[in-house]
């Protein structure tokens, strides 16, 4: 259950970043923009006052989830950088750091750096 977990996190983060920005959106037409095309489909504008704290959370929320999908992006070409380098130097020096992304991502990781240590022989 943790693998399967652990491997939709950057899809969680994706699509909360993805809604936060539509949130975003959505409280910046009703406060600053007023597109009476856009309010007909979709408006906060029943919520009153609290359309600002929306739109401040929206933000916040947006920032917070770009920040970790950016950073799990990074991990992830880092990692497969590395597992795919010749350089068994290059391997042993960022070993470290390729542990911690494969604890944080786990399942997939994991084994993939399991089988990596096992063709260059290290334990």
């Amino acid at each position: 259950m943790q693998k399967i977990f652990r491997s939709l996190m950057f899809y969680v983060y994706f699509l909360i970043t993805i809604v936060s920005v539509a949130i975003f959106i959505i409280a910046s037409n009703d406060l600053v923009f007023h597109n009476p095309g856009f309010t007909s489909v979709v408006s906060f504008s029943s919520v009153g006052n609290w359309n600002y704290w929306i739109l401040i959370l929206a933000f916040l929320v947006f920032l917070v989830m770009f920040y970790y999908t950016y950073e799990w992006i990074k991990d992830d070409i880092f990692f497969n950088s590395n597992i795919h380098s010749d350089s068994k130097a290059s391997f042993l020096k960022n070993m470290r750091k390729l542990e911690k992304i494969a604890r944080k991502h786990g399942g997939l990781y994991n084994e993939r750096l399991k089988e990596k240590k096992a063709s260059w022989k290290i334990k």
